[in-house]
């Protein structure tokens, strides 16, 4: 899953959204985990990525839960093989994600 989707609110506005925020990690019962917005973020959650100009790049969360890798979002890239092939065959990228970037859970469409 992936696409860019507009951000119709201000990144930063007096209006906070309670989904959009950085990811945080933190020690469950001794094990790292990722959380966003207070809620933890499961391997292959959907999850959007804050791009410039207000625009958000969904995709899949993916993390191997070692600390000293950062997590990282895979989406699907465009081409010609877009009317071929199903979704789950079509090529993907791999973006990680450094701390403090803007992130929110997935509004789907």
């Amino acid at each position: 899953m992936s696409h860019l989707t507009p951000d119709r609110s201000d990144r930063y506005g007096s209006s906070p959204s309670t989904d959009t925020g950085p990811l945080e990690l933190r020690h469950q019962r001794g094990t790292p985990q990722y959380y966003l917005c207070g809620r933890q973020v499961p391997d292959g959650a959907a999850i959007e990525l804050s791009l410039p100009n207000g625009q958000w790049l969904a995709g899949t969360y993916e993390w191997d839960g070692h600390e000293s890798r950062w997590p990282n979002l895979r989406f699907r890239i465009g081409g010609p093989w877009e009317r071929d092939k199903a979704p789950d065959q079509q090529p993907s990228m791999v973006a990680r994600l450094a701390p403090g970037g803007l992130m929110r859970w997935s509004r789907g469409g």
